[in-house]
């Protein structure tokens, strides 16, 4: 999942979250689903050494992911509870795709051109 992740934050480039489509019979919003859109968004527009360490932290959003825990000295499940299905890029929109549970979400982003300022 950190590869991917790093993958999609060099891929994403400078972009401001624009909107979130949730699934129609999904709840109305999801704190989760929300959280990882924004700290994606911020990651995206930070200096390369946050975004090392965001490609390292993002990832505990995501089932199956691990982690160390320093209370427990040990590896544990982070806990996370979405699922990555995909992401790409169309025009200046980058667009994730995730699920959460039997629900699906589009998180649209706007990706802001070289030359153009936020």
């Amino acid at each position: 999942m950190r590869e991917i992740i790093a993958k999609a934050l060099r891929e994403a480039g400078n972009i401001y979250l624009q909107n979130i489509v949730l699934s129609p019979s999904g709840p109305a919003f999801d704190p989760d689903v929300a959280e990882f859109a924004i700290n994606f968004a911020t990651a995206s527009r930070s200096d390369e050494t946050t975004k090392t360490i965001a490609a390292a932290q993002l990832p505990f959003f995501f089932k199956g992911e691990k982690m160390y825990s320093l209370i427990e000295s040990k590896v544990i499940t982070a806990g996370g509870v979405l699922t990555w299905v995909k992401c790409f890029a169309y025009g200046n929109i980058f667009q994730i795709d995730i699920k959460k549970e039997d629900y699906f979400y589009n998180i649209k982003y706007y990706r802001v051109a070289e030359n153009e300022e936020a």
